[in-house]
């Protein structure tokens, strides 16, 4: 048994997901009551209301941890000023761009 290394990995990983996946369906439910109350709440102040109107609000996409919020704009208006050398928006003519 000389894989029994690689199957003890395994189930600690199949065990390691699970735990995940019941913490995320933990809080989905807690998600799901909360919106319960919520909607009850819409609800008696305004009887008339349709829920079912109400769009999703999404999150926006995490950040990249590579880089700090508007370096890569920055960096980008930087190789276009050093381009030009006069900061314009004139075309420009960048080295690797056919």
């Amino acid at each position: 048994m000389g894989d029994s290394f690689i199957l003890s990995g395994l189930l600690r990983k199949h065990a390691e997901i699970l735990g995940i996946i019941a913490d995320l369906e933990r809080r989905l439910d807690q998600h799901q009551a909360n919106l319960i109350h919520v909607d009850a709440v819409l609800r008696l102040l305004e009887p008339e209301i349709e829920l079912e109107h109400i769009p999703a609000r999404h999150r926006p996409p995490k950040r990249s941890p590579y880089f700090g919020r508007g370096e890569i704009t920055r960096t980008c208006l930087e190789v276009f000023r050093d381009a030009n050398g006069d900061g314009g928006c004139q075309r420009t003519r960048l080295p690797w761009w056919p």
